[in-house]
This record gives structure tokens, C-alpha cells and sequence, in this order.
């Protein structure tokens, strides 16, 4: 109760300065910093073993100091959501696709190869899709990485035809790569002179790296309770990301 009652109080805290000194943060940045609180509650609370005490704590610390630091940079925490609902959707693929696949009868040599496909395509988004990513800009990238994504996920869920699943995994340089790069730009363009590698920070640590984080928790109960069907979560993860990718910035 005593951590729920100072967690309140910090939120309140920084959000009452960031009025004060003429900032008011974005709706989206104080939902940011409010799920780093849960994350960082959660994982204080949740301690198996008297060595974990210590860890936890540190985990709330950091989750709170790096939510309010995100406060501080507008259109930020657009930006970090998205990419955050869209890279924390592959979490389910990370941890059961081989599991799923080789279940299904599927060698893992092929196995193999459909991990491969994924990391080709998107290396070959970075080396030759510079073009792409200039005629659409980030907005636009990060859109049709959110839909894109939605229909990888969902021929997961429905089958595992060999042919279906390259073509799904072919589609992790849109869902993966060209997400990414909408973000690479739209973070150093938000970031303040001087304040690149903060922002980038903050974008990974509160994007990528809390949102994987969550749903590989969660990915767990949802693949014992559905099996291929978990993979509609993270479906719904990319929908949810399509009108918040909306508002971003064009350019």
C-alpha cells in the first residue's frame, strides 16, 4: 500500500512541474509514464527470492526516472508507444514460432530457413530501402508497418503452410524494419540539439525494451491457453497502434 501510495504521489509530482514550467505533457506521455510505474510495481512486488529485493527496487527507480525523463521531449511518447505496441507484438513470434512450428511437424532445417527469411528481408530493407523510406516518410512507414504487422500475425494464428509462413516472414521488414527506421527518424527529429542519444535511450528503454519485456510475460499463459491463436494478441497489439500512428509526424 505504502508503494502504491508514493508511486501516486511521484506521478502527481511530475506531472503538476511539467504544468508549472509551461510544458504540459501529452496525453500519450502520461499513459507512457504511467505503464513504467505498473511495470515497475509489478516487478518490486513480484520478488521469488530475498536476492531479487535489491534488482526490483533498482527496476522501479529506473522505469520511473526513464517515464518522467520522456515528459520532457514532445512527441516523444507517440512515437515510443508505437513503436513499443509494434516491436513488443513480435514478442509471441521470439519466444514460440520455433516451438509452434516443429510442433506442427515442421524440420527444424526449415524452421531454419523461415528464421532466415525474416532476418534477409529486413536486412535488405536497411541496405536497399533508403529510397522507400524518403517517398514515405516516417508517419506513412510506420503505418503500413502497423498493418502489415496485423496480417503477419494473423496467418500465424490461422496456418502453418510452409509457403504462408515465408510470406508471413518476409513481411518482418515491414513489421520489424520499416518501423524501426520510421522511429530512427522520428527521434532524432523530436530530440532537442544535443539530446539525440537521450531520446534514443528513452525510446528503447520505454519502446522496444518494456513493451518485449510485458508481452513476453504474457506471451506465456496466452500460448498454454491458445496455442497458434496467441498470435491474434498480437494482432490486436498492432491494430491498437494504427490511430496513435495516425498523429505522428509526417516528416
Amino acid at each position: 500500500l505504502n508503494l502504491a501510495v508514493w508511486t501516486a504521489l511521484y506521478l502527481g509530482v511530475v506531472t503538476w512541474r511539467a504544468r508549472r514550467e509551461g510544458t504540459p505533457p501529452s496525453r500519450e506521455g502520461v499513459t507512457l509514464l504511467a505503464l513504467a510505474a505498473l511495470f515497475g510495481v509489478t516487478f518490486t512486488l513480484w520478488d521469488p527470492t530475498p536476492d531479487l529485493g535489491f534488482l526490483n527496487a533498482l527496476t522501479l527507480t529506473l522505469c520511473l526516472g526513464l517515464g518522467s525523463a520522456a515528459l520532457r521531449f514532445p512527441g516523444l511518447a507517440r512515437v515510443i508507444v508505437v513503436s513499443g505496441l509494434l516491436q513488443g507484438s513480435h514478442a509471441v513470434f521470439y519466444t514460440f514460432s520455433a516451438i509452434h512450428w516443429q510442433a506442427a511437424g515442421i524440420s527444424p532445417f526449415l524452421v531454419g530457413l523461415l528464421w532466415a527469411t525474416a532476418v534477409g528481408s529486413e536486412v535488405c530493407l536497411f541496405l536497399f530501402g533508403r529510397r522507400l523510406v524518403e517517398r514515405m516518410g516516417p508517419r506513412r512507414l510506420a503505418l503500413a508497418a502497423a498493418v502489415l504487422a496485423a496480417i503477419r500475425w494473423g496467418i500465424f494464428a490461422e496456418t502453418v503452410w510452409p509457403p504462408a509462413l515465408f510470406l508471413a516472414n518476409a513481411l518482418h521488414a515491414a513489421s520489424f524494419g520499416m518501423m524501426h527506421l520510421a522511429a530512427m527518424r522520428l527521434v532524432f527529429a523530436l530530440a532537442p540539439p544535443g539530446q539525440a542519444s537521450t531520446a534514443q535511450t528513452l525510446h528503447m528503454a520505454l519502446g522496444p525494451g518494456l513493451f518485449i519485456g510485458v508481452v513476453t510475460f504474457a506471451s506465456g499463459p496466452l500460448y498454454a491457453a491458445f496455442g497458434g491463436g496467441a498470435w491474434w494478441f498480437a494482432a490486436g497489439l498492432c491494430v491498437l497502434a494504427i490511430p496513435v500512428a495516425a498523429g505522428l509526424a509526417r516528416r
